[in-house]
């Protein structure tokens, strides 16, 4: 029998079975592009063009002739992978498809998705070009055709949910957190590394489970379950140490040693689809690892992005991911292909300073960068390491941070000719924050000399300003 989640690989190694032994049941549907591996779309592809070619339900295609058309297709270059091929193929003939009935079931919605996830590939190519009409045609094709082509099987109106059924199914203009974190949506935390980005999550997620104010805003009491792809038991414990984050039943946490789960595996998986369902709020640490670090090029990052808004879509929980920050590039602040600020709900810029003054204490500051549905501009809290406590701050321009370019001409002063990085790591403050402030304030505070034989350049205070 199928799992629950209907398109994994066993589904759709079943479903191609079906198209070589009964292909007038799934051709009108189901097209190569929507397998997700690359032996199932070349046998798929290459099934289907034989088969439109023959143009007769009667005619089917036989083992052996299956087993040519691959070989020739794979031909000399890629003989070493026709054994792997071959096996798959023979494979294919000998699945039993007593459950038919089932699988041609979620045949459709499989397409569907298929032809909505290369629209969304479609629609990125297309805005790296400026093409903005084309986006347009793009998904107006998807929206009036099952299949995206055009086909006999256009949609009616029926097929789509009317207003009452939307506002029975679905958390719109909800909140977990209020104007922070939006029900039935996609979260973003980004910021860069030893930023306190994940701790900041931690704080959060206790005050959603245990039902308390998370720095003076209400939150919904829901179910939490952090995805940590990246730290053990180990480390969760340490940061819940640190800030008298006690363990909960309703703060749970799926980490790379997990005992009984093993470590959290890679999107899509069914049992993510089975926690939400419940209603438990999803945080992914981090957005990289779903993509096995692939986040440049949109045909990485659009299944993850489009399995995240399809899980909150459909169960109307939401979904929160963290994620790293470019240092490559002042202007932005996310890694990655432009679709990643295209698809949130909501996102948010963490940046951390630490207190010059005070080594145990840190300013955190929220900084949004998508607000779909409004929400707040800024939020900022202090932690204290010394103590275990955090607490809101309403100005960035309070005692306990000076400002930025206060802290980098002092830092110039008493550390003269020093090189640009060195000055930076010397500061304290984030790497791109600094490298913006630098150049802001060059011939306003201080200029920049050349020293030494390779003639490194380093900075200076100007005289007015010393």
């Amino acid at each position: 029998m199928l799992s629950k989640y209907p398109f994994t690989e066993d589904f759709q190694t079943r479903l191609l079975a079906l198209m070589i032994q009964e292909p007038e049941k799934v051709l009108h549907v189901v097209r190569a592009r929507h397998f997700t591996s690359a032996i199932h779309m070349d046998i798929a592809r290459i099934a289907m063009e034989t088969y439109e070619k023959h143009g007769t339900e009667a005619f089917r295609l036989s083992r052996a002739a299956l087993e040519q058309l691959i070989r020739k297709f794979l031909g000399r270059k890629r003989r070493d992978v026709w054994r792997v091929y071959r096996k798959y193929i023979k494979r294919l003939y000998k699945i039993s498809l007593e459950d038919q009935p089932i699988l041609l079931e979620q045949v459709r919605e499989f397409a569907t998705e298929g032809n909505y996830r290369q629209a969304l590939v479609d629609a990125e190519k297309q805005l790296n070009r400026q093409e903005f009409k084309q986006i347009d045609k793009i998904f107006e094709d998807l929206r009036v055709s099952q299949d995206g082509q055009g086909g006999p099987n256009v949609l009616q109106a029926r097929d789509f949910q009317t207003p009452h059924r939307l506002q029975r199914s679905v958390l719109d203009n909800t909140w977990l957190i209020d104007n922070f974190i939006p029900d039935n949506g996609l979260t973003l935390f980004v910021g860069p590394p030893e930023s306190a980005k994940s701790l900041a999550s931690l704080l959060w997620e206790y005050s959603v489970a245990k039902r308390l104010t998370f720095l003076g805003l209400r939150t919904r009491w829901a179910t939490v379950l952090h995805i940590d792809c990246e730290n053990g038991m180990a480390e969760i414990k340490r940061r819940c140490e640190m800030f008298n984050i006690k363990f909960a039943p309703e703060l749970l946490f799926w980490c790379l040693d997990d005992p009984k789960l093993g470590p959290p595996p890679q999107l899509p998986e069914p049992k993510y689809e089975e926690f939400a369902r419940q209603g438990w709020v999803l945080v992914f640490d981090s957005l990289a690892f779903q993509t096995s670090g692939k986040v440049i090029k949109a045909e990485d990052i659009v299944p993850i992005l489009f399995e995240f808004k399809r899980l909150a879509a459909k169960t109307g929980v939401p979904i929160i991911a963290i994620h790293h920050s470019s240092d490559k590039d002042d202007r932005n602040t996310y890694l990655g292909s432009t679709f990643i600020r295209a698809s949130l709900d909501a996102g948010y810029f963490v940046e951390t300073t630490k207190d010059p003054r005070n080594s145990d204490r840190q300013l955190v500051e929220f900084y949004s960068i998508k607000g779909r549905r409004g929400g707040m501009p800024e939020l900022s809290m202090q932690l204290d390491f010394s103590d275990g406590s955090y607490r809101r701050v309403n100005s960035t321009r309070e005692e306990e941070k000076r400002e930025p370019m206060q802290i980098l001409a002092d830092t110039i002063q008493n550390h003269p000719r020093m090189v640009k990085e060195e000055l930076i790591a010397k500061s304290g403050l984030p790497r791109h924050k600094a490298r913006k402030l630098l150049q802001l304030g060059e011939g306003k505070y201080w200029r920049t000399v050349k020293i030494g034989d390779k003639n490194r350049l380093c900075y200076e205070l100007l005289k007015e300003n010393s």
